[in-house]
């Protein structure tokens, strides 16, 4: 894979992880736990692919 290619996935991937933690909150805040849950499933799983460390987001 070249250089472009992957900086461009890691682009996608932070924004990918952005979207998620903007989807947690408005669920948070609408009290919606269903949501949550998927949008916490979700950030786990761009954390995990970025390399971050962090306890992972629990519903």
């Amino acid at each position: 894979m070249g250089r472009k290619r992957r900086k461009a996935e890691r682009g996608r991937l932070w924004g990918g992880l952005r979207k998620a933690w903007k989807g947690f909150k408005i669920a948070k805040a609408r009290g919606d736990k269903r949501e949550m849950k998927r949008y916490a499933q979700a950030i786990n799983r761009f954390r995990e692919k970025l390399g971050l460390k962090g306890r992972p987001i629990k519903v």
